[in-house]
């Protein structure tokens, strides 16, 4: 029963010296893994996020180039024609979309048009809800 008092009373006695060399090997520990974690995991993993999206971005970057020279000749063709095609007549909007329709083949689905005066502003398009007013009542905007 004495030895118990005993080591009792020896850990009260150096208590600080228990607490010191325990914040001392925590403050170690903390900066020997802090430096291992940034050196090895948090270094790491920024340079690879970094290439792979460096990576990634070239890819796109490479596939819109060819996707661009691929498309080129076609889009100018139909540019041309459908410029033609306004400058001879004044057609209606249901002629235009139908000229581009059958232009596009089978992407007409996925395109609108868009009749833009040489100031900029849009007079006649298929995608009205996209602009958020009605063109043929809004002369003036």
């Amino acid at each position: 029963m004495e030895n118990s008092k005993s080591l009792t009373k020896y850990l009260f006695r150096y208590f600080w010296v228990l607490a010191v060399v325990f914040a001392i090997s925590l403050s170690i520990s903390n900066i020997i893994f802090d430096e291992y974690y940034k050196s090895k995991i948090v270094k790491n993993f920024c340079l690879s996020v970094y290439n792979t999206t460096m990576e990634s971005l070239d890819q796109w970057s490479e596939l819109f180039e060819e996707l661009y020279f691929l498309t080129r000749d076609e889009l100018s063709q139909i540019l041309d024609e459908m410029y033609s095609f306004l400058e001879k007549s004044s057609p209606t909007d249901q002629e235009i979309s139908q000229k581009l329709h059958s232009l596009l083949k089978n992407r007409k689905d996925k395109v609108n048009w868009y009749i833009i005066n040489q100031s900029g502003i849009i007079e006649r398009t298929d995608y009205a809800t996209d602009l958020g007013i009605d063109i043929s009542e809004k002369k003036d905007y």
